[in-house]
């Protein structure tokens, strides 16, 4: 049991590259770019987790190896690096299917009813702290996504179609590790409003970690040239 969510990692780093011998271009044209955006991506929130570590949550010892990194079990540190690796490996074969456009209107509204609802949460006087901490994260990235970067990636189609496999992918993930449990949250810091056995703040964190992976990687192909 105590290999359990390590095997778990191993598992998610595997279905693209199983994903590969039935599809031969699954793992084509990963660049440095593409390594480099994980990166980051995973260094700003696993220190994060750190953090955060033994207050808004913590890990269940029946479940890890008494292998840390910071106080952090060495599952949680490389838990990061693979979902993103994976899952941007989606985003790259989706952009190869769904031509990069902008979005309809219709799901533009809903896109600008979701940051009307984040900042409605900021300013509720009961807001718990993870709450708070994932919507400041998810306008700062709005910002910079459309404001500085000026790659409006949050308005093309193909990554509003993106963002339905996160959240599938984050109600998977997800449930496994709330369901066993794996790790336990802190009553202290959540709203309580759960999906199954998933707190509804675990949607947009996981969200805003593949937004800001996907930034990244869209940022540093402008250079790819300088990458070959």
């Amino acid at each position: 049991m105590k290999l359990e969510y390590l095997i778990f990692n191993l598992i998610i780093l595997l279905s693209p590259l199983i994903a590969n011998f039935f599809y031969e271009k699954t793992l084509s044209n990963l660049n440095i770019y593409f390594f480099l955006s994980n990166i980051l991506s995973s260094i700003i929130f696993i220190i994060h987790d750190i953090k955060v570590n033994n207050s808004w949550w913590s890990f269940n010892k029946k479940y890890i190896t008494d292998i840390k990194i910071f106080n952090l079990p060495i599952e949680e540190i490389i838990f990061f690096p693979i979902v993103s690796f994976s899952t941007m490996i989606i985003w790259i074969n989706l952009k190869k299917i769904i031509f990069e456009k902008e979005s309809l209107f219709i799901l533009n509204l809903i896109f600008f009813g979701l940051i009307f609802i984040s900042f409605l949460f900021l300013y509720l006087k009961n807001s718990k702290p993870y709450l708070k901490f994932i919507n400041y994260l998810f306008i700062l990235l709005i910002i910079v996504d459309l404001l500085i970067l000026k790659i409006n990636l949050i308005l093309k189609f193909n990554f509003l179609i993106f963002s339905i496999f996160i959240f599938l992918l984050t109600f998977i993930f997800n449930y496994y590790l709330t369901k066993r449990p794996v790790v336990i949250y802190n009553k202290k810091y959540l709203t309580n409003i759960k999906i199954l056995t998933i707190p509804i703040e675990d949607f947009l964190y996981g969200f805003n970690f593949i937004y800001l992976s996907s930034l990244f990687f869209e940022f540093f192909s402008r250079f790819s040239i300088f990458f070959k």
